[in-house]
């Protein structure tokens, strides 16, 4: 018979060896913790690197825009607005171009509304209501979110050989809600804000003058061109109202 030693380990002893134990086993686990943690950042700093090549690839984001957003300081009530004139072409002669880079302006600045200074639509205005040119030019092209706000416009020439009561009146705003057009008026634009309560005396004014009628070799008997006078019976009188800068009876737009 053989016989086996057994070695009886003192308490102590099995508490330090239970002890190293447990240690070893935490350990192994916070190691295990730390490599899924480490997997789930690489995983998403991967994941937003991916994005951000595949948008500046695409030319979705303007990342200059972006660091330019975060680190300008704004005043507290602003007033910033695009200027536009000569635009209606359908998109073509560059238009759409111009459309993307003034809605990466227009979200830079915040901008509050878009001003239009006449000759909206190339070559001869609009024709009727349904003129497919008004979507083309306007509503199908200036589709950044930024753009998406109030269009103040005023007639040109080229505007004058269409329907000039058509952009002047209420049909094109039910097509696009952004659209205002009128011969003269002005804007009265308050800085106070929305949280002012009763009167506010910072306000900036925009005033918008109809030039057009003014050119006397649109009125020529010569003239070979058909202008859309409508609106306009006393040539001398309208143009002396301006002259005289009587600016009060203008319709004030405030906002």
């Amino acid at each position: 018979m053989e016989i086996v030693e057994t070695k009886v380990i003192p308490d102590e002893e099995v508490g330090l060896l239970q002890r190293n134990v447990e240690e070893v086993v935490e350990i192994h686990a916070w190691r295990s913790l730390r490599y899924v943690a480490i997997t789930v950042v690489a995983v998403l700093i991967g994941t937003i690197f991916g994005c951000a090549v595949s948008l500046y690839l695409s030319g979705a984001y303007d990342f200059e825009t972006f660091a330019l957003e975060a680190t300008v300081a704004r005043p507290k009530h602003p007033l910033n607005f695009l200027a536009v004139g000569d635009w209606g072409r359908e998109g073509t002669f560059n238009q759409t171009m111009v459309a993307k880079q003034m809605g990466r302006v227009g979200r830079q600045l915040r901008i509050n509304f878009v001003v239009s200074v006449g000759d909206n639509f190339y070559q001869a205005g609009l024709k009727g209501p349904h003129d497919t040119k008004f979507k083309n030019s306007f509503s199908k092209v200036y589709t950044a979110r930024s753009l998406q706000t109030q269009w103040f416009a005023v007639l040109g020439n080229h505007d004058y050989l269409g329907d000039t009561l058509l952009q002047i009146g209420d049909i094109l705003t039910q097509k696009d809600s952004r659209w205002f057009c009128d011969r003269s008026y002005q804007i009265k634009y308050f800085l106070c804000g929305t949280s002012h309560i009763g009167y506010c005396s910072k306000f900036v004014e925009l005033f918008f003058i109809d030039t057009t009628p003014f050119v006397n070799d649109y009125w020529s008997a010569a003239q070979q061109r058909t202008f859309d006078w409508r609106g306009i019976d006393l040539r001398e009188e309208y143009l002396h109202e301006q002259l005289q800068a009587r600016l009060s009876l203008f319709p004030v737009h405030k906002i």
